[in-house]
């Protein structure tokens, strides 16, 4: 029994490497307590049956084997809880860092292109139309790049919570805003065009 209980201790002390990985003390972890109680059931299920030290002893085993088992199934199933959950976090974070690049890009944008409609205005017909053309196949190109970042967006919000979704929203929202502006530019380039 002492021999089981020992095995039990040292796989708990296990937990509490520092130097450990994350994956590595999650598994160590869960392992060590689950063959620490499984053993300790085991070998008062073996003393029950049994009644004597041998029945203690193989209960013990058979309960630390089985506490391993479940242990490493259970360290298996929170280790991929943690991956996925970082992964959702890289996935928000990235989201905010690129709508804030993109939302910046639109302004920019949206801004030259109020200069440019104004400057098209008051040239030659002809020439007009074939400069306002051009840009409105750079701002289909545009709009296309940002309704495929407010649609990645929506996928991160929709798996961020609390203040995380509520900045996520805003930020979709002002891109949403930039993107309808965008369209207003090419509408009015389009009376140019022709």
């Amino acid at each position: 029994m002492k021999k089981y209980i020992a095995i039990a201790i040292a796989a708990g002390q296990l937990c509490s490497c520092s130097n450990m990985s994350d994956t590595s003390r999650t598994y160590a972890e869960s392992m060590g307590l689950s063959t620490l109680v499984a053993t300790a059931a085991g070998a008062g299920l073996g003393n029950w049956i049994g009644g004597d030290t041998k029945g203690t002893l193989w209960g013990a085993g058979a309960g630390a084997l089985t506490g391993l088992a479940i242990g490493y199934l259970w360290g298996d199933y929170v280790v991929k809880q943690k991956r996925e959950y970082a992964s959702i976090e890289e996935q928000i974070q990235h989201s905010n860092q690129v709508l804030d690049e993109r939302i910046t890009q639109a302004q920019k944008t949206n801004s030259k292109l109020k200069g440019t409609i104004d400057q098209l205005k008051s040239q030659n017909k002809k020439l007009a139309a074939n400069d306002a053309k051009k840009e409105i196949t750079n701002i289909d190109k545009c709009i296309s790049l940002l309704s495929e970042e407010a649609t990645l967006a929506n996928a991160a919000a929709k798996k961020a919570s609390g203040s995380q979704r509520k900045k996520l929203l805003g930020k979709i929202s002002t891109l949403n805003g930039e993107i309808s502006t965008l369209k207003a530019n090419k509408r009015t380039l389009s009376t140019l065009s022709f």
